[in-house]
């Protein structure tokens, strides 16, 4: 184990400092991987911009550390050696991976992040926190609407998804602010549907009911030609079948 990896071990910043200013010859590796650990551990934060002055890059490592750390003073240093606070250069804005931590997402916002900037698949800031506890998810939407974002679709899907949290109240949200509950999305297996399609695969009498009295379109059909009816038909739900049949 080389001095500076064993500074960092130790979480010894001053040696860090130390050891970074009287070795100029220090390799690339040993410079990104300073600066990973000032960004991931509490108590090396002094060392994050030493490392970028003495050349460390800012690697895909760096920067999911600094994301989970959810702490502003890396991305300001970020920021200060000539960052994109808007960079998808690992494959995600910052901005979308910050939505559980009011004071982080609302520096990003104030610094000029995107609020409706996507990922490579096409999922927003406002569609991540739908994930999210009804309280965190719900204050998330109100700091990102307040700075722009659009009320995406793909949030109410999200919001429906039972590996999330956000759930019912999180879906009375994003309805009473107007998202479109008629929007054809890409979370029905591999398929394309509506919100309504997607509560009718869940079996979810509550999601079914709620849509229908905020203007879901049952005659909608899915990308393989289904009515929310159809689906639950070929799924053997014959009480939402015949639910979804009347009138």
């Amino acid at each position: 184990m080389s001095a500076l990896e064993e500074a960092l071990e130790e979480v010894n910043v001053d040696r860090v400092l130390e050891i970074l200013e009287s070795n100029p010859g220090l390799s690339q590796d040993e410079l990104d991987n300073t600066l990973f650990e000032a960004v991931s551990s509490e108590g090396l934060e002094a060392a994050i911009t030493p490392s970028l002055i003495h050349g460390a890059k800012i690697t895909q490592r760096t920067f999911l550390g600094a994301t989970r750390r959810q702490d502003v003073v890396a991305f300001q240093a970020f920021l200060d050696h000539g960052w994109d606070i808007n960079s998808v250069e690992f494959d995600q804005p910052a901005l979308r991976l910050v939505t559980r931590t009011e004071t982080v997402l609302k520096w990003f916002l104030d610094h000029g992040a995107d609020p409706n900037l996507r990922d490579k698949i096409d999922c927003s800031p406002l569609a991540t926190a739908a994930l999210k506890p009804p309280t965190v998810a719900i204050r998330a939407f109100e700091i990102l609407i307040d700075h722009g974002a659009e009320v995406d679709s793909r949030a109410l899907f999200y919001s429906m998804d039972p590996r999330g949290k956000g759930g019912i109240p999180v879906m009375k949200y994003l309805i009473a602010r107007g998202v479109d509950v008629n929007a054809i999305g890409s979370m029905v297996g591999s398929r394309e549907g509506t919100p309504l399609h997607y509560a009718v695969a869940l079996k979810s009498e509550e999601k079914i009911n709620l849509l229908l009295d905020a203007g879901a379109d049952k005659t909608i059909k899915t990308s393989y030609g289904m009515t929310p009816a159809d689906v639950a038909k070929s799924r053997g739900y014959m009480e939402i079948f015949e639910f979804l049949s009347r009138g």
